[in-house]
């Protein structure tokens, strides 16, 4: 999984992090990969491989098979409580 987004996109890593269920599937899981987006590293190439991803602002969560292709793309939107992140909302 690629968890696209800059520096300032940290609260959903501390959020995962600190709490024992989301941690516990995630590191099961997943392998995660932080992909950086900054002015000086926009990762355009790979952006454009995965479909926009960053259509849906930042973080942005890409989940690829075991050949790279792309199953799905998360909002993180839908996962924001105020000014941390909650559980996902329908």
């Amino acid at each position: 999984m690629l968890q696209i987004g800059g520096n300032w996109c940290i609260a959903f890593d501390k959020k995962v992090k600190g709490d024992e269920v989301l941690h516990t599937a995630m590191r099961y899981n997943y392998v995660v990969y932080h992909l950086n987006y900054s002015r000086g590293n926009k990762s355009e190439d790979v952006l454009v491989n995965l479909g926009f991803p960053q259509s849906f602002g930042f973080p942005v969560f890409v989940v690829l098979d075991d050949n790279g292709n792309r199953l799905h793309t998360q909002n993180s939107g839908l996962l924001e409580d105020g000014r941390g992140h909650g559980a996902l909302k329908d």
